[in-house]
């Protein structure tokens, strides 16, 4: 079995979705290539703590956590308040994973990194944010390079199969999936169109900072050539993050019973909600590739919330 195939066809094109859900490492996902690319920037920068930003259901606190667990790493979270009734699983796992939970309002997210950074230091440790500076740029490069490989992957396949994606679609939050996945796009030369659709941001912002990010991966290369276009979506978040409707709930319960595909409703579901839409809106007859980011604890909580309170 791969981890790419073709998984349905829609309005005339062939959909094929590369599964990094399954990656094998705490519930898989595109956070565990990222964070994996972190920890080796940490160790040849000499850093032995790391600390984490996001919501109460990151995939990315999840993932950072149980890495560091395993490879006995001194962990904080600094996770964003909020007001939702229960306890998400992704916390779950954080807070059982042994890691520090540092809870702060959304408006306190720096001074809140900027402590624990001192904190460690005056315990003699040498810590590293996963996003660099207490701003949380920095490191945007470092967690490009993830799916920057990932996208050799999928050139592979192509050439393995003999079949050429026209369109990459995958669901773009902070947007260095995205970006990572343009840079080797734009390093191929082969101008395919690689659409994120956003779960939370503006397409204002979020074409900013995945620009801002690529034009500085792309420079540090050498890279003089156009830089390809980028196609960040909007007009799928809703209510904002975490806000599902009855059109996506239904959707994912049609996925994982007709095809048994897993798809989280903060997540991968509006990403695959919104490339049906695309494909509508655009008439693409051609074949396009999902990536699938992961997001399977979000799934629990979706159907086992209240039990799991």
């Amino acid at each position: 079995m791969t981890d790419t195939y073709r998984l349905m066809s829609h309005k005339g094109a062939d959909i094929y979705i590369k599964r990094d859900d399954l990656i094998p490492f705490s519930f898989g996902g595109n956070k565990v290539r990222i964070v994996e690319r972190a920890m080796r920037d940490m160790a040849e920068k000499g850093c032995d703590a790391v600390i984490g930003y996001g919501s109460r259901t990151s995939n990315l606190n999840r993932v950072l956590a149980h890495m560091a667990a395993h490879r006995g790493i001194p962990c904080t979270i600094i996770m964003k308040e909020d007001k939702a009734p229960g306890m998400p699983m992704n916390e779950r796992f954080v807070r059982e994973s042994g890691a520090s939970v540092v809870m702060c309002r959304p408006d306190s997210i720096r001074t809140g990194v900027e402590q624990e950074m001192s904190r460690l230091r005056e315990l003699g440790r040498r810590p590293y944010y996963i996003y660099g500076s207490s701003l949380g740029t920095g490191n945007e490069t470092v967690l490009m390079d993830a799916y920057r490989d990932a996208y050799e992957e999928i050139c592979a396949y192509e050439e393995r199969e003999g079949i050429h994606f026209t369109h990459i679609f995958l669901a773009s939050g902070t947007g260095m999936t995205q970006a990572g996945l343009l840079a080797g796009s734009a390093l191929k030369g082969d101008g395919r169109q690689i659409t994120g659709i956003s779960v939370a941001r503006t397409r204002e912002r979020g074409t900013e900072v995945i620009g801002s990010a690529l034009r500085a991966y792309l420079s540090e290369r050498g890279f003089d050539g156009s830089l390809p276009e980028i196609i960040f979506r909007d007009e799928y978040v809703g209510e904002g993050y975490g806000a599902g409707n009855r059109e996506l709930s239904e959707l994912c319960r049609h996925m994982l019973s007709a095809y048994g595909l897993p798809l989280d409703p903060i997540y991968t579901g509006k990403a695959f909600l919104g490339m049906l839409k695309e494909i509508e809106r655009k008439g693409i007859d051609t074949p396009v590739l999902f990536l699938h980011t992961g997001g399977l604890p979000g799934v629990f909580d979706a159907a086992y919330g209240d039990m799991l309170s």
